[in-house]
């Protein structure tokens, strides 16, 4: 499995980039299951973590403006965000992105064939990590997105939790990566 990287430049691919990955965003953050395993797996709040001790990124790392950071709280919460889906609210979730690529000038995407082996997809984990710690050492402000990445695995990991407007965009997304 060969990895490939793509350089996304100039404005208007960036101005796209950014509308795709907010799709994707905003997606995982209203699906309960995205939503539950970024809470608990990916975003410590209050520098504590639920049963993952060590694990995640502290809320407070993420430098964001305070009322990004307050609206990161209050979706914390479960039930806010039952809310947000019965009102079909939460357009604003897909802003989040646009908070670290906004002064971007460019942007790298990884790729690598699907149905790679797992010992691969570690030995691309590292060269990933190799590459973040190699432009932070350079002074190259690096931020990694994953919601592109997690959205279309948990779709092919389970189809039926997805209803058909969901599915739809995620493999419209996906291809446009």
């Amino acid at each position: 499995g060969t990895v490939r990287s793509h350089w996304i430049e100039g404005e208007a691919q960036l101005q796209q980039f950014m509308g795709l990955v907010a799709q994707m965003e905003r997606l995982r953050m209203m699906h309960p299951a995205g939503h539950r395993e970024f809470y608990s797996k990916w975003l410590q709040l209050n520098g504590s973590h639920d049963g993952l001790s060590g694990a995640g990124v502290q809320l407070r790392a993420l430098a964001l403006p305070p009322m990004a950071e307050a609206a990161m709280k209050v979706m914390a919460d479960p039930k806010a965000m039952d809310l947000l889906r019965t009102w079909n609210g939460g357009q604003a979730i897909g802003l989040l992105p646009a908070l670290h690529l906004g002064s971007s000038s460019a942007v790298a995407l990884f790729s690598m064939p699907t149905g790679t082996q797992a010992d691969a997809r570690r030995s691309v984990g590292r060269a990933l990590q190799r590459f973040w710690l190699t432009a932070s050492h350079a002074g190259w402000g690096v931020q990694p997105l994953f919601a592109p990445i997690y959205v279309a695995r948990a779709l092919n990991a389970n189809p039926g939790h997805f209803d058909p407007e969901e599915a739809a965009t995620t493999a419209r997304v996906d291809r446009e990566l």
